[in-house]
């Protein structure tokens, strides 16, 4: 029986490259390094507290299975998702409860990482496969999913990174409908026009580049009304303002700035009291000692 103050589980890589665990205290979480050790520690999954995580089991699909002293449960804590697993769901918050229902499975996915919706009139969305560099399309009243767009400023750098295109959105502009992506790890922000069904009908071009895209991850972004996007730069502490003609400024954050750490998403405000507004998730910048948090930005 394994007992720890601050309530965590631990697993440990074959390779002991990192400790990772799960964990109930209610503490800034960070990936930790030692002068004197190889491993680096790893939040995966946190509990609320007060909890006890007494045991863990991992399973030969790597689920891992985790039981608790202050609960009669066993939990699966979601570490990692696999190929064939995906699945597309539908939340009615109308209702004061809201309603949960699943609309379809995309077995063919491996990494889904974004949706867009093409409109009623079409009743489908978009998704982004982030491990194989395409954009599916699902009909939401058949289930049926198939690629739609496979474009090579999608696809991955290197078949060492994790992923190529990271977030898309749908912009109008006139009669014509684009799809704004980034990906990741290449570092630049791209954009492609679409048919109404969704599909490619041109090709896709680069509309701006990370400072320094072998170091600095674009991850999600906001298309603008005045200038092409806002762009998060997760490893690199800051947002980003790109305009039209493809001209990069920072806006908020720093490399050692504590103010955005890490930001993740971001999303513009649609109400008359907030439409000059930049909402901002961040990831509390997982490999320095920072909260996760929910940020506001006035733009």
């Amino acid at each position: 029986m394994s007992r720890s103050l601050n309530f965590l589980l631990i697993i440990i890589p074959v390779s002991a490259c990192c400790i990772r665990f799960i964990s109930a205290q209610e503490t800034p979480h960070r990936e930790q390094h030692d002068q004197n050790q190889a491993s680096a520690v790893c939040l995966i999954h946190e509990f609320p507290k007060p909890s006890w995580v007494e045991n863990l089991a991992v399973m030969r699909n790597g689920s891992i299975l985790a039981t608790l002293m202050t609960k009669p449960q066993l939990y699966m804590p979601e570490v990692k998702s696999y190929p064939g697993s995906y699945a597309v769901w539908h939340i009615d918050l109308r209702r004061l409860r809201p309603q949960v229902s699943k609309i379809a499975d995309v077995p063919e996915a491996s990494f889904l990482n974004g949706m867009v919706y093409l409109g009623q009139l079409k009743h489908a969305v978009l998704l982004i496969d982030s491990t194989l560099g395409v954009v599916f399309k699902l009909e939401l009243s058949t289930g049926k999913s198939l690629v739609a767009i496979d474009d090579p400023l999608m696809k991955k750098c290197s078949p060492e990174v994790l992923e190529g295109i990271n977030d898309m959105k749908l912009y109008q502009k006139h009669d014509q409908a684009y799809l704004y992506f980034s990906n990741a790890y290449c570092g630049f922000l791209a954009h492609i026009s679409i048919n109404p069904d969704g599909t490619a009908s041109g090709a896709s071009s680069v509309i701006a580049y990370s400072n320094d895209p072998a170091t600095y991850m674009i991850d999600d972004f906001a298309v603008a009304r005045d200038v092409a996007a806002y762009v998060a730069t997760g490893s690199e502490n800051v947002i980003t303002k790109v305009g039209a003609d493809g001209k990069t400024a920072i806006i908020s954050g720093n490399l050692n700035s504590t103010k955005i750490a890490e930001p993740t998403a971001l999303a513009s405000g649609r109400t008359r009291s907030d439409w000059n507004t930049l909402y901002v998730s961040t990831g509390g910048a997982l490999a320095f000692p920072l909260m996760e948090m929910l940020s506001r930005e006035d733009i």
